[in-house]
């Protein structure tokens, strides 16, 4: 277990809330693995890190449930406690293929660190965010998104249903992909999500002839 020292508690995006600690969680090293929060009288919760490996621990919160809430309501100053990370993370390996993340809410911080690790290697290959999100509001990290179109990666905002002013794609972001010609046996798969969409966009990339191991979740 590690005591960690909260440094910044900010909302991000209309539900979310992002937490920066004052280091890094030891034996981090890869993007998608995650931790659990401890707190004295409820069962633990678990937190993708948002951050990468080496960096100052983050951890992007919906306030629901008590380690979340307990969490959002602590001031700068506190000691969190946390376990070591979790998880082997996503573990796609860069082969040339375009790289296709698929991503739901608060799960877009299981990815942040793939995504920047992408970046940080100088785009070896397309890389494609298809990010579902109830309005364009609800978009956690938003300056790391313009960041990221910068550099080069393809991000794509999918909003759950048509709304006035919103011209942008709506629905699941498996069918989106599929509009894209993205479900393809040609890409690699990083998915976080419900379990629902999960399968159904494995069974997707089945049905397109795409093996089984290049399809790969955090968990």
């Amino acid at each position: 277990m590690h005591d960690l020292i909260l440094s910044q508690s900010q909302p991000d995006g209309s539900a979310l809330l992002r937490l920066i600690f004052d280091r890094a969680v030891p034996g981090h090293v890869a993007p998608g693995q995650f931790v659990t929060v401890h707190v004295e009288g409820h069962k633990a919760g678990y937190f993708a890190l948002a951050s990468g490996p080496g960096q100052l621990t983050e951890l992007l919160i919906k306030p629901q449930g008590p380690v979340a809430e307990h969490l959002a309501a602590l001031p700068v100053g506190s000691v969190v406690r946390v376990s070591d990370p979790i998880g082997k993370g996503f573990g796609v390996e860069a082969d040339g293929r375009p790289l296709v993340v698929l991503v739901n809410g608060s799960g877009i911080s299981a990815v942040r660190g793939l995504i920047d690790a992408e970046i940080a290697a100088g785009l070896p290959r397309p890389v494609h965010l298809l990010y579902g999100v109830l309005t364009p509001g609800h978009a956690a990290f938003q300056e790391r998104l313009a960041a990221w179109r910068a550099a080069g990666v393809a991000v794509h905002l999918v909003l759950d249903a048509p709304q006035d002013g919103w011209d942008g794609p709506t629905g699941f972001v498996q069918h989106h992909a599929q509009r894209l010609g993205l479900v393809t046996d040609a890409v690699s798969v990083a998915l976080v999500g419900f379990p629902a969409m999960i399968e159904e966009t494995k069974a997707l990339y089945a049905a397109a002839g795409l093996a089984p191991e290049r399809v790969r979740t955090n968990f």
